[in-house]
């Protein structure tokens, strides 16, 4: 089997949650974004896309992927996983929003060799992913067709399709419909709460959950 990378997005400035670090720095619950994220996917080998103060960053730098266009777009965030994955010969790779909390089963579910993705919805509780016949399942209910708006995802693919998401210059949130009609993804889907830490309310919200 290939190597199989977790590649973390933590490029942005969080400017919705307003805490001027970046969000995997934040904390919930006394631990920060990015060590739940860890305890959640329990594995050595992972990297962390950093941009905006990325100094911050500075006791893991040898796991920091630099971005510093990061202000043009996510999708310089892909290109700086996919140039990262390419000379680290990985075959597989689960990118994560630095923002996403979900659980340890959805996490080792991705970390499985194969496509496969987890969405999060707009009202940021509710897990969606897809499936093979091309509809979305939101907590093991078919509807058809993807979210109106994609809030967080995590997805695992290989190196030539995450190719494919930085040739159509769109991210995952605009590239996920044409997904629906590729297919070939497995969904992730737990029943479980999923948290998207995007807002103060958001983290608010989260303090409950977890405490």
């Amino acid at each position: 089997m290939g190597k199989h990378g977790l590649f973390i997005l933590g490029a942005g400035d969080g400017g919705r949650l307003g805490r001027g670090i970046p969000k995997p720095l934040v904390e919930l619950a006394g631990h920060r974004l990015l060590d739940m994220q860890l305890a959640m996917f329990q594995t050595d080998d992972w990297h962390i896309v950093g941009g905006y103060k990325s100094h911050l960053y500075s006791f893991i730098t040898d796991k920091v992927l630099e971005n510093p266009s990061w202000e043009d777009g996510i999708i310089t965030s892909y290109q700086a996983i996919y140039d990262a994955a390419s000379r680290g010969g990985y075959e597989y790779l689960t990118c994560v929003d630095g923002d996403l909390i979900f659980s340890r089963a959805a996490a080792r579910h991705l970390m499985k060799p194969g496509e496969r993705i987890l969405l999060v919805s707009s009202d940021c509780t509710e897990a969606v992913g897809l499936n093979n016949y091309g509809v979305s399942v939101d907590s093991g209910v078919l509807s058809p067709g993807p979210p109106d708006y994609i809030w967080g995802c995590a997805i695992t693919l290989t190196l030539p399709h995450l190719k494919k998401i930085i040739d159509k210059d769109g991210g995952l949130d605009l590239f996920i419909p044409r997904l629906w009609g590729e297919g070939g993804f497995e969904p992730v889907v737990e029943q479980d709460i999923y948290i998207e830490v995007d807002t103060p309310e958001d983290l608010e919200a989260a303090q409950h959950v977890f405490y």
